[in-house]
């Protein structure tokens, strides 16, 4: 709602706007949208501490998803594992939707925007 997505009304009640709708009705932007949420953001919350304690790291095993996963492989070595399929599968959807525009989202806020000035 801070980013005026989404909409409180009445108190206490999440509402669509115009640009939610359109977006909850993309299936390229939902699937990177929960790749992101799955398989990026832990190693974002954890990049603070990585960037602390592995301020000049080169190998891929010295990450902040290392760190988040608390593993040892690398975020391809772990989605490689039969025992990570739902990550693999989450992440595969993920880079199709990016590869078909889930990221981008000029034009729907354009799109918005018009509906918007109705």
């Amino acid at each position: 709602m801070i980013n005026l997505i989404f909409r409180e009304e009445p108190v206490c009640h999440v509402r669509h706007t115009p640009l939610s709708a359109h977006l909850a009705q993309s299936s390229a932007f939902c699937d990177f949208s929960r790749t992101l949420a799955s398989g990026l953001n832990p190693a974002n919350a954890s990049l603070p501490v990585a960037l602390s304690r592995l301020p000049q790291t080169r190998p891929m095993t010295e990450s902040a998803h290392v760190l988040a996963r608390h593993t040892d492989l690398a975020f391809y070595d772990l989605v490689e594992r039969e025992e990570n399929a739902g990550l693999r599968g989450s992440f595969d959807k993920g880079m199709e939707g990016i590869s078909r525009g889930g990221q981008c989202l000029q034009d729907t806020d354009l799109r918005v925007f018009l509906i918007e000035m109705r």
